[in-house]
Order: structure tokens, then C-alpha cells, then sequence
């Protein structure tokens, strides 16, 4: 009895990307700073000052943040607490000076834009065109969801970027490009309006 994945353009990558964690968990524990990420995922208060210190104050950039956040250029862990606050750590920056309702509207905002793009996916009228528009939606939300993740501690750190947000130039210009190709499917699939 085989695994049957007929017709699911997410069923290959979902067997494929399972089985290759699965042979990559020896390779990311053996290393010994990929060792460190997991142990302060695990449980950062082990070793604060150490391994657990970024994780601990981007949970306290948050919350300072509270709900409505402490204000724009007024959060202080930032500034000499937060290591990589303007790269990886942006998302708890803005948790910090947005509070909660602006985390939230950034999640909203990504989430508006997948609802979007699976709008179009369904409307996409071959098979190659469907994958095509797949493929960059996942790479720009899978990004997304490891970098939140590792902020708010319900995965281990990567050193991922916020699409869009975070500073850097190579990863902000291929997002672009990604968006720039699913803009240029949409007007395919769905045309402009008259």
C-alpha cells in the first residue's frame, strides 16, 4: 500500500520535505552552533547571557509591546538588547513598537496577499502556470513563517529574513522578483480590467 498523491500538486513536496527533515536532523545536531540553536530553542533561560540571550529579549521586545506597542523609534530593546534587531529580529522590534495589533496587521497583510495568490491559483488555467504561481507564493511565505516562528520561539532560530521587512539587499531583491513573476502570472491568468 503506497502513499497516494494523484492530483495534489502539495502532496510530492509535503512527502519529500518530511523524509528530508527526517535524513537532515543528524547533520543539524552535529554541528555545534546549529547544536547551541536547538538547545536555546529548547530552553533559552538555560544559558541567558549565552546561547539564550537573542531568544530572551526578543520575547521581552514583545512584552513591552503589549498590545498597542510603546511607540514608533521608542522601544528600547533594539538598541543594545536585541542583537540583529533591523535583520532577523524585526518582527520583535516591531512587536515592541507596534505592540500586538501591529504584529497582527502584518500577519493580516501576508495573509490578505496568500488569499489572493490562491485566488488566482485557482483561476490558473494549466497545470504548469498553477505550479509556477505554487512555487514563488511558498517561497515567499515559507520564509515568513520560519522567521515569525523563531521570534516567537515556536521554532528554532535560523537566521531566516521577514520578506520584505527585514535589512538586506539579496533577499529583498529575489523577494521582489518573486512578486514580480506572480504579478506577471496574475495578469495572464486573469487579465487587466477594462
Amino acid at each position: 500500500m503506497g502513499i497516494h498523491v494523484e492530483n495534489r500538486g502539495w502532496g510530492y513536496p509535503l512527502v519529500i520535505g518530511s523524509a528530508g527533515l527526517a535524513l537532515l536532523f543528524p547533520f543539524i545536531i552535529r554541528e555545534s552552533y546549529r547544536l547551541r540553536r536547538y538547545v536555546a530553542f529548547l530552553d533559552p533561560w538555560k544559558e541567558p547571557l549565552d546561547s539564550g540571550f537573542q531568544v530572551i529579549q526578543g520575547l521581552v521586545a514583545f512584552a513591552n509591546g503589549g498590545l498597542l506597542g510603546v511607540g514608533i523609534g521608542k522601544g528600547l530593546q533594539k538598541m543594545n538588547y536585541l542583537p540583529a534587531a533591523h535583520t532577523d529580529y524585526i518582527f520583535a522590534a516591531i512587536g515592541e513598537e507596534f505592540g500586538f495589533i501591529g504584529t497582527g496587521l502584518v500577519v493580516i497583510l501576508f495573509t490578505m496577499w496568500a488569499w489572493r495568490c490562491f485566488k488566482v491559483y485557482k483561476q490558473a488555467p494549466s497545470p504548469f502556470l498553477r505550479t509556477l504561481l505554487w512555487g514563488l507564493v511558498i517561497s515567499v511565505l515559507l520564509p515568513f513563517f520560519i522567521n515569525v516562528g523563531g521570534v516567537t520561539k515556536l521554532l528554532p532560530l535560523t537566521g531566516m529574513p521577514l520578506p520584505f521587512m527585514s535589512y538586506g539587499g539579496s533577499s529583498l531583491l529575489m523577494m521582489w522578483i518573486r512578486v514580480g513573476l506572480i504579478v506577471r502570472i496574475t495578469k495572464e491568468i486573469v487579465g487587466t480590467p477594462s
